[in-house]
């Protein structure tokens, strides 16, 4: 797996981390620790080799009606923040052409080899994937929210 160039990383940390600040305020740190709960169980079964999910899928299966939708709530913000960082990350001039896909295909084909490479390519499917419901309408107050969490993001990898 690629790694995330560092400034996209700490964007997206300090993010997570401001994300879950809020969330402690506004719901409390049990409601807290169950979301961190699972997502550091979906983190370790992306990491493993052996990809047992059970234990997430249980943890899930004990969640009751009350904690679903804040819990979803909370990973869709996450989401939401993250893609943000990656938006500015691609957006600002540290956005070198080494992080792109260039770089990622010969470090793949360095590592694999061009026939690997080649063969990888001949088998993807690309296909479109729409995300949003046509009616679904992002309130204009929240949009500018985005904006400013954005430029917050750019003005801070100039100062440094």
């Amino acid at each position: 797996m690629q790694q995330l160039p560092e400034t996209l990383r700490e964007n997206v940390r300090l993010l997570g981390e401001l994300l879950g600040e809020t969330i402690r305020d506004h719901e409390g740190e049990e409601r807290f620790s169950r979301i961190e709960q699972i997502r550091q169980l979906g983190k370790s079964i992306n990491q493993s080799e052996n990809d047992d999910s059970s234990a997430l899928v249980e943890l899930l299966g004990e969640l009751n009606d009350e904690e679903i939708l804040p819990i979803v709530r909370a990973f869709n913000q996450f989401l939401n923040l993250a893609n943000m960082a990656d938006q500015e990350y691609s957006a600002s001039a540290e956005a070198e052409p080494e992080d792109g896909l260039k770089a990622m295909l010969l470090n793949f084909s360095q590592t694999y080899g061009r026939e690997k490479l080649t063969d990888v390519i001949r088998e993807l499917r690309i296909e479109l994937v729409l995300t949003a419901h046509p009616t679904e309408v992002t309130r204009r107050t929240l949009i500018r929210k985005y904006d400013q969490i954005v430029n917050t993001l750019s003005d801070q990898q100039r100062g440094n």
